[in-house]
């Protein structure tokens, strides 16, 4: 098998790498150690926390794994279903690295999709195998206990690709059922060029050179680069007319920052509602919670996100989160207005 290139990380992420995963800084740039580093770095909740089960389906002759998830105690319950699309720049993490959120969001049946992860896999392969498993949740609503009427689509980084452009692909093949879209930090471009790509080209975390790695990662070649399915941004308003709501969250200090913002007011321009918010004083994939525990950025992304959830769902508000993570919340939007005060003074 043909070795994948090189991680372009940066020699900061080189040196963390190695010393986590006790291996040199040359061989931290090899994806397999990549891989390996997001799952080291992860909180993963206890077993008891939820309630899941594992299938292998197939729909169209697409097969997929899938993890269904549900809070402990709601077996017969029917829930809202949230179709959960991972991030990792379509090349890593899995089940293990975005656990602990399907725990933390709303009370909601979760269902994870496994799909092919790139290069080994190559587009349209992983979102064909996502849009199997929301044909499957669709097809099988009864049986798992759950109201298609509340059904979401929520992805972070990458995912947050395959949420957007999983909508465009479901409405262009007649499927009308997602009705809600959260996107957390999405790359929806192919020009790399855009306000936020300039000002944090060389971000030690996320630098314009490793976008451009994992999508070339996914893509068959640079001519997928003009596929809204690829590139939502690319679509038309006529396109994206009729989509469903979105919330999308991008973060201050992130390359794809601009992406999700040019997004959400061409989304508006079509006539679509959407929720933007950018989460000053914070960097790519803020949300996804690191050891040793939830930062207050996670907890006020993942907060914001259920509260718009249920004022979708038109349900109650409960939040399953700890309260001192919300007072930290609470003191890290009044710290960041007193900055923003200062700095204006």
């Amino acid at each position: 098998m043909t070795k994948s290139p090189l991680v372009p990380l940066s020699e900061a992420m080189k040196t963390l790498t190695a010393q986590l995963l006790n291996v040199t800084p040359e061989e931290a740039c090899q994806l397999e150690f990549h891989r390996q580093f997001f799952e080291a770095i992860m909180i993963t909740p206890d077993d008891d926390e939820v309630e899941k089960e594992d299938k292998t389906i197939e729909v169209g002759g697409i097969k997929v794994d899938i993890s269904i998830v549900r809070p402990p105690g709601q077996k017969d319950k029917v829930l809202p279903v949230i179709l959960f699309l991972h991030g990792g720049g379509w090349s890593v993490c899995n089940y293990k690295t975005h656990s602990i959120l399907l725990v933390t969001l709303a009370n909601a049946c979760i269902v994870f999709v496994h799909y092919s992860l790139s290069p080994e896999a190559k587009y349209p392969l992983p979102l064909e195998e996502c849009y199997a498993a929301l044909c499957w949740t669709q097809q099988n609503a009864e049986a798992i206990r759950v109201d298609t009427n509340k059904l979401t689509v929520l992805g972070d980084s990458s995912g947050g690709n395959f949420s957007a452009a999983l909508t465009i692909y479901a409405k262009e093949k007649g499927n009308d059922g997602i009705k809600q879209q959260v996107l957390y930090y999405p790359p929806l471009g192919t020009t790399f060029d855009s306000e936020s790509f300039k000002l944090f080209e060389n971000d030690d975390f996320l630098p314009r050179e490793q976008v451009i790695y994992y999508i070339n990662n996914y893509v068959r070649s640079k001519e997928d680069y003009l596929l809204p399915y690829v590139a939502p941004l690319r679509a038309s308003l006529e396109t994206l007319a009729g989509l469903p709501p979105a919330l999308i969250l991008t973060a201050e200090r992130d390359v794809l920052r601009s992406d999700g913002e040019e997004y959400a007011h061409k989304l508006l321009k079509a006539g679509v509602p959407a929720l933007c918010v950018r989460y000053q004083n914070t960097s790519h994939s803020f949300v996804l919670p690191t050891r040793p525990h939830l930062s207050p950025e996670a907890t006020a992304g993942i907060t914001q996100t259920v509260v718009w959830l249920k004022s979708q769902w038109k349900e109650n508000l409960t939040l399953k989160v700890h309260a001192i993570f919300l007072l930290e919340s609470i003191i890290l939007a009044i710290n960041g207005f007193k900055s923003l005060n200062k700095q204006g003074q």
